[in-house]
């Protein structure tokens, strides 16, 4: 009945403790699901109201840069596929000579 930050539950939710949390309670193989009775009897950490926006914004502003690295890497990577791929051309085609 306590208000929780939504920005903070999305954080939480994606945290190990309660992803852990869903796995040991979840059932089925091929489609694990989770009994809606087990879910909400979970206990969820909840710091104060400007604890969760604190931590909510720390990790917005840490998650954010890591996928901003993330991005320039990949931007990278394909960069260096294109390259790859047009040296393989130019020495497939003969266009450069083996030295």
């Amino acid at each position: 009945n306590e208000k929780i930050s939504s920005k903070y539950m999305e954080y939480y939710c994606k945290s190990d403790c309660f992803t852990n949390n869903v796995s040991r309670n979840s059932y089925g193989i091929s489609y694990p699901a989770i009994n809606a009775s087990a879910l909400v009897s979970f206990h969820i950490t909840r710091p104060s109201d400007e604890e969760q926006k604190q931590i909510a914004d720390y990790l917005d502003e840490k998650c954010g840069k890591i996928d901003r690295l993330i991005a320039i890497k990949q931007e990278k990577i394909e960069k260096l596929q294109e390259y790859k791929k047009s040296l393989i051309y130019e020495y497939v085609t003969g266009k450069k000579e083996v030295v």
